[in-house]
């Protein structure tokens, strides 16, 4: 029955009264406001169509009268409200007897969501099935969202927790390997050195990673970054992440250009860790072989800084969400990836510094800019 009427558009009305012919009439009346009916003549009745059969008969909504010869409406009202099935089922109470105000309160308090009195006007009654439906329906939706919402953050959860084990498992593995190696000796000088860089950029990973989860958790909680200011010049700062990024990626070409002004005061250390995030996005994402090219500089009161690698472009369903935490810009993450939570850091960082950050992508290769004020008073 239930199919028949959404297919129909009909709302199901279980319609509770020991009178028939008060039952006629307005059965009569809702069918011709177009919706369906089912009768009980007493409150054991309307307990099973209600509660019993709810899932075979699809009740929307029920109109109950208070008096009825075996169980009073009050009570069944509380008893729909004690089950699990109609528990959210609009309920509208409808005395002849009971029209004194305690009654009006005794009867929303045991669970409908109005209350009339005879002699009903019936486009009152049905104005107001209309209004506790159109509730049910919003407070409905916003269940299924709400549901959705958190299928959604557990599954990113559980991604996050795969990637985050996944890419721990590469500096860590640099690490074992590199320190075996170095156990096992004697290693040649140059050898002994290579191990250490290799640790030590290792080390500087996962130290990278932990605060991007620290940050993006501050982030989530609605906690503000709390910004460490001294004077930087955005050269200085990017000429140690592209050292940092060639001991990580041997053979890494990158070419750095400098202009003058570039100093500001910024957090220098949260600044690195953006640059060295678009430096590993930049790699991952670039063009094998092709050179990377960062530019800093500035003019009157902001600075510039930009990372652009040649390579495939952004897809456009990925490029509005680039900046939203575990986006992948391809479909083999996280297999290829990082955790997904770089450039949303980046984001945050440049913004908690009052500045903002952007990208272009097309045939010849995808550039990110950040812009910054060189001054202190325009962030935190």
């Amino acid at each position: 029955m239930e199919a028949a009427h959404q297919a129909q558009g009909r709302r199901t009305i279980l319609l509770v009264d020991d009178e028939a012919a008060h039952r006629y009439a307005l059965r009569r009346r809702l069918e011709l406001a177009g919706f369906a009916v089912v009768e009980a003549a007493d409150g054991a009745e309307a307990l099973r169509q209600a509660v019993v059969d709810v899932g075979d008969a699809g009740i929307d909504a029920i109109i109950l009268d208070v008096m009825l010869p075996d169980i009073d409406g009050f009570e069944v009202c509380r008893q729909l409200r004690a089950s699990k099935s109609a528990a959210s089922v609009p309920i509208i109470h409808v005395s002849g007897i009971h029209v004194a105000d305690r009654d009006l309160v005794h009867g929303l308090e045991s669970g409908a969501d109005a209350y009339l009195t005879r002699p009903v006007d019936e486009d009152v009654l049905i104005a107001n099935l209309h209004a506790l439906l159109r509730r049910r329906d919003v407070l409905r939706a916003l269940s299924d969202e709400l549901d959705q919402k958190r299928l959604d953050e557990e599954r990113a959860r559980d991604l996050f927790l795969a990637i985050l084990g996944h890419d721990l498992r590469n500096p860590l593995d640099a690490i074992s390997m590199s320190s075996q190696l170095l156990a096992k000796g004697p290693l040649t000088a140059d050898m002994t050195q290579k191990m250490a860089s290799r640790i030590t950029a290792a080390s500087r990973r996962m130290t990278h990673m932990l605060d991007d989860i620290q940050d993006y958790a501050r982030s989530r909680l609605g906690a503000d970054l709390i910004l460490r200011r001294t004077p930087q010049r955005l050269g200085a700062l990017a000429s140690a992440a592209i050292d940092e990024a060639r001991g990580a990626y041997p053979g890494l070409v990158i070419e750095l250009m400098q202009e003058s002004p570039d100093d500001g005061w910024w957090d220098g250390d949260r600044l690195s860790r953006v640059i060295a995030n678009l430096l590993r996005n930049a790699v991952e994402h670039g063009a094998e072989g092709r050179p990377i090219v960062v530019r800093a500089g500035g003019r009157a009161d902001s600075r510039q800084l930009s990372v652009r690698n040649e390579g495939r472009p952004i897809p456009d369903d990925v490029r509005g969400r680039l900046f939203e935490p575990m986006v992948h810009r391809t479909t083999d993450a996280p297999a290829a990836s990082n955790m997904g939570l770089g450039l949303f850091v980046c984001r945050t960082i440049v913004e908690a510094h009052g500045g903002r950050i952007a990208v272009e992508t097309g045939a010849s290769g995808t550039e990110f800019r950040i812009e910054l004020p060189a001054g202190p008073s325009a962030g935190p």
